[in-house]
């Protein structure tokens, strides 16, 4: 959580205010102001995989490796770099089975993860398409998420000073009295960016996959403390 605090140079900062308790620096309305952006992602981090098995270790490895490298080279083959590709995770997994209680060893699994991050999100059916022809038995959610979510908090930011400063004046009006609509103090008090969207598990489909991108909500709230003057 953020907890920034701003202080108009042309006010009393806060100890000031402590030091003229009985005067009417001291007619304070406090509100909280909150602001909301919508945006559309322009980024999706995609997880596919492959997932083999065997008795013999080195082999179930082997495999795997194969029908991992095999998968790389395709999404390569559709324009993707080195740097949009990336291993997350290589587990290998000794298998049981259990016969009236009894643990039989039967084999290993192994799973290779790889994610795939991409800008252009209208190609992500794509890369779907492309993985699962390539060998991938494994196709995870999928993430949407802003490449740069700064300007729409700061905006959300906007919003929500607005949004205070129209809770102040209401408030003011109920109350007969008369505000400054600069605040002698704001408090950011929390950052809630935006969260990833995740989808669902993807089935596995002999075309491309049509991906939409779901919009994401960018939320700010601040504290603010506004002066006004008795009648």
């Amino acid at each position: 959580m953020i907890n920034h605090s701003y202080y108009p140079q042309h006010y009393p900062n806060r100890s000031t205010l402590n030091q003229n308790r009985n005067t009417k620096i001291n007619n304070v309305i406090e509100v909280v102001g909150s602001g909301n952006v919508i945006a559309t992602p322009d980024e999706v981090v995609i997880t596919v995989g492959v997932q083999t098995s065997g008795r013999d270790v080195q082999n179930a490895v082997s495999e795997n490796n194969s029908k991992s490298q095999q998968i790389i080279d395709g999404l390569k083959s559709i324009g993707l770099s080195n740097e949009q590709i990336g291993s997350i995770s290589f587990t290998i997994t000794p298998i049981y089975e259990y016969k009236n209680g009894t643990p039989l060893f039967i084999g290993y699994r192994v799973e290779h993860i790889l994610e795939v991050k991409l800008t252009n999100v209208a190609n992500a059916g794509d890369v779907y398409e492309t993985a699962i022809k390539n060998g991938a038995n494994i196709a995870r959610e999928l993430q949407f998420q802003l490449s740069d979510p700064q300007p729409y908090y700061e905006r959300a930011l906007s919003e929500a000073m607005n949004n205070a400063i129209q809770k102040a004046r209401s408030l003011s009006n109920q109350l007969g009295v008369q505000i400054n609509p600069v605040p002698i103090k704001v408090v950011e008090v929390s950052d809630q960016g935006p969260s990833p969207f995740y989808e669902s598990s993807v089935k596995f489909a002999a075309t491309a996959v049509p991906i939409q991108p779901h919009q994401q909500m960018i939320t700010a709230r601040i504290k603010a403390w506004f002066q006004y003057l008795s009648n």
